[in-house]
């Protein structure tokens, strides 16, 4: 009898173990862009449609990692990590609170800042099992602290329904600053021998040549060396996949289906610091393109090279990581552009492999003494040597309000006279009271808390990308499953936020976008998702294909103009969605 008894509690507690588990939800696990990082946190955070207003958060560690496990199979090198910021977000449940949810409807969402293409591949690798993404390896004590990276919003330590329901989620979204093609390129390049010719299209009658950067192992086909950080232990693995078809480690799994949204669009910010050294590089107060392709090819070195300034002082120059969004983006729009032919990455061979993983090089202008270029990893590790830096430096990255939280040292820079955010530089045409012109100190960033007169938010306009005369910007988009609901609360919640914080162009407002090309040897072989529209924001052009191809540096083209090609020619396809 007692033995029945025991079966029958052991039942009983079996019986209420999967109703437990299924108590929280993990609505949606995912990572990428670091531009992204701190906007869809908050967004998420106070969205009405993802109803999660508790947060937690935490810098790189190594309990907290995206997990490859492709390069484990047969003889390879084992599972490779990823680590990244990280942002949670929960709700408290029905009967619950943020520290202790419980009940019904526990959303969980997450979001791991790691870089685009590293986004792209977690979203679209298919593992030995025909599972596709990484696995979120979340290793959190529970009651663990938050660190509070989310501006606005104070973190609740980790309960610990939450942590496990994370624990092992695979990657259902991805953030990136560039189309799913771009990101395939960026590896390609990665793994081609350092200096040797590839093909890309993004404007020319015919293909065009850029060049590989030797990140490949021999020993591990797929598996390439790691890029490292010249200033922290930050680092990135180089490991392949296909965005379309079957997987490099398992053909026998096709990549999963996926959609395309875009977010909206917003513009790279050129800065220099320190902003107090107004005889040396904060003297400057604009760029030319070529000017800056040169300083990104490691031609250019001393500050006098910027107008405006008169000490001759050697420039720190920081370049992104080549997987970033961020990296390709300005890539492709200044130094590599069909303008200049560089590359961020030049004199960076040694024989067909990569000369320095961490790109510490000096610059090759006759030996300026301290003048290098050097590598950082991540949105906020460029920001952070923005802010303190060890000399003159000039660096970029997109903005956003979070983005320029706290940069009170750093100098914002037109390039070619254009201003990236304000109607000119140092006004804004509509801000004042009365929809009256306002005037502040040029180059300071708004949010940024920096001495004069700071812009608010609300003069942030962005005429002059909408009007197409701004070089480096690019679309925010999110990868997920077709028709995904939390991606689209996720969405939502941007949305709501971004007409106070004014951090990108909204689609529906956007009055400009890339020409799309393609790139040589990348198919795009599915209908992926909304495309664009001046007149009906959804559509290309009437009865036109989904939005294919690359745009990473793709011309600039105001959308009424392709409105008006599609109408007056009968043209589907349209000037945009130039992908033949």
């Amino acid at each position: 009898m007692k033995l029945v008894k025991c079966l029958m509690v052991l039942a009983v507690a079996l019986c209420v173990i999967p109703s437990m588990s299924k108590a929280q939800t993990v609505q949606a696990a995912g990572g990428g862009s670091s531009a992204l990082f701190l906007e869809l946190g908050q967004g998420t955070a106070s969205g009405a449609a993802t109803g999660t207003p508790c947060t937690w958060t935490s810098g790189k560690t190594a309990n907290i990692v995206a997990r490859d496990t492709r390069s484990a199979q047969g003889s390879g090198p084992g599972n490779t990590d990823e680590q990244g910021n990280i942002w949670v977000t929960w709700s408290a449940g029905s009967t619950g609170s943020c520290g202790s949810p419980s009940g019904t409807g526990i959303n969980i969402y997450s979001y791991m800042q790691l870089d685009s293409v590293v986004g792209n591949k977690c979203y679209f690798m298919v593992d030995s099992g025909g599972v596709p993404g990484c696995i979120q390896i979340f290793n959190v004590a529970a009651s663990a602290p938050g660190a509070d990276l989310l501006p606005g919003y104070t973190d609740t330590n980790m309960p610990s329904n939450i942590q496990g329901a994370l624990n092992n989620a695979r990657f259902t979204y991805a953030g990136t600053d560039i189309r799913p093609e771009d990101a395939q390129f960026a590896t390609n390049r990665m793994f081609a021998n350092c200096g040797s010719i590839i093909y890309r299209n993004p404007y020319d009658l015919e293909y065009r040549l850029t060049y590989g950067l030797g990140y490949a192992n021999s020993a591990t086909p797929n598996v390439g060396l790691q890029v490292n950080s010249a200033f922290t232990s930050s680092f990135f693995n180089v490991i392949n996949y296909n965005f379309s078809g079957p997987d490099p480690f398992n053909s026998a799994y096709n990549s999963p289906q996926f959609a395309v949204t875009t977010v909206g669009a917003q513009p790279i910010i050129v800065a220099v610091s320190p902003a107090t050294d107004t005889a040396g590089i904060a003297g400057a107060s604009d760029i030319s393109t070529y000017t800056l392709a040169m300083f990104y090819d490691g031609v250019l070195a001393r500050s006098t090279d910027l107008a405006g300034v008169t000490n001759t002082n050697p420039v720190i120059t920081l370049v992104r990581e080549p997987l970033s969004g961020t990296y390709n983006t300005f890539e492709f729009s200044v130094p590599n552009s069909s303008q200049f032919h560089k590359t961020q990455d030049d004199f960076f061979c040694s024989g067909s492999a990569v000369y320095s993983q961490t790109m510490d090089i000096a610059s090759s202008t006759g030996g300026v003494a301290g003048a290098v270029r050097k590598r950082v990893i991540g949105t906020s590790q460029m920001t952070t040597e923005l802010q303190s830096p060890a000399g003159d430096s000039l660096g970029y990255f997109f903005w956003s309000a979070a983005n320029a939280n706290g940069l009170t040292n750093v100098k914002y820079l037109t390039v070619n006279g254009v201003d990236p955010i304000l109607d000119s530089y140092g006004a804004c045409l509509t801000c004042g009271p009365g929809n009256t012109p306002e005037t502040f100190t040029p180059g300071v960033l708004p949010q940024s808390g920096g001495s004069g007169g700071t812009p608010p938010l609300g003069a942030v306009t962005f005429k002059n990308l909408n009007a197409g005369d701004y070089p480096a910007w690019s679309a925010l988009r999110l990868i997920g499953r077709p028709g995904s609901v939390p991606v689209a609360n996720i969405i939502s919640g941007l949305a709501g936020i971004n007409p106070t914080q004014h951090d990108y162009i909204s689609p529906d407002n956007l009055k400009v976008w890339h020409a799309h090309f393609p790139i040589y040897g990348i198919v795009g072989a599915q209908a992926d998702g909304p495309t664009l529209n001046p007149a009906t924001p959804g559509d290309l052009c009437s009865g036109g294909a989904a939005e294919v191809g690359g745009d990473a540096g793709g011309a600039n083209l105001p959308k009424q103009v392709n409105a008006d090609y599609c109408h007056d020619y009968g043209n589907p396809t349209g000037l945009i969605n130039q992908v033949n």
